[in-house]
């Protein structure tokens, strides 16, 4: 994927592909996560490796549990679900990751570091921490948000409603 040209423009033109072409594992069984996505997330920039004070470097391929570890932790960070791409993948990838409330640091990403391409997009949604804590609360809590689907999807489904889920 060559993000230099329009990356907001490739990433959502991946994403209305990856409605067709059905992800692998649990998001198989999902409502279409990729439709949802693009009607309720926005684009987010990466501005850097630097993480905030107090943010270390998490462990690679447990994005969900360490951005919500992060987010819980630290009042300026937000969390947030969706998908990200870099120069050089093919598609964009289900990803969890932080923002900086402060703006500094735009995406705080402490598990997707260092990789070959400085040029790297991220969409998704942001969400409360009440519901971040609700859902980590729950035993074995390392995963997606929006794969909660031993409650029928509650975040898509409208179940939980966007002024509980999303955060401002």
């Amino acid at each position: 994927m060559n993000l230099q040209a329009d990356p907001v423009r490739i990433l959502l033109a991946a994403l209305s592909h990856e409605r067709i072409k059905a992800p692998i594992g649990p998001w198989l069984d999902s409502p279409d996560l990729a439709g949802w996505l693009l009607r309720n997330g926005k684009h987010y920039d990466w501005l850097t490796d630097k993480l905030p004070d107090g943010v270390r470097t998490g462990k690679t391929g447990h994005c969900y549990g360490e951005a919500q570890e992060n987010a819980l932790k630290c009042p300026r960070l937000i969390y947030c679900e969706g998908y990200a791409a870099a120069d050089g993948e093919q598609y964009p990838v289900p990803h969890a990751w932080c923002l900086d409330r402060n703006r500094m640091f735009g995406v705080v990403d402490t598990v997707w570091r260092n990789r070959q391409s400085p040029n790297r997009i991220y969409f998704g949604v942001p969400f409360q921490k009440s519901l971040v804590r609700k859902f980590r609360d729950k035993p074995g809590r390392d995963m997606s948000l929006l794969l909660w689907s031993e409650e029928e999807w509650p975040i898509q489904s409208g179940k939980i409603s966007e002024l509980e889920w999303r955060e401002a």
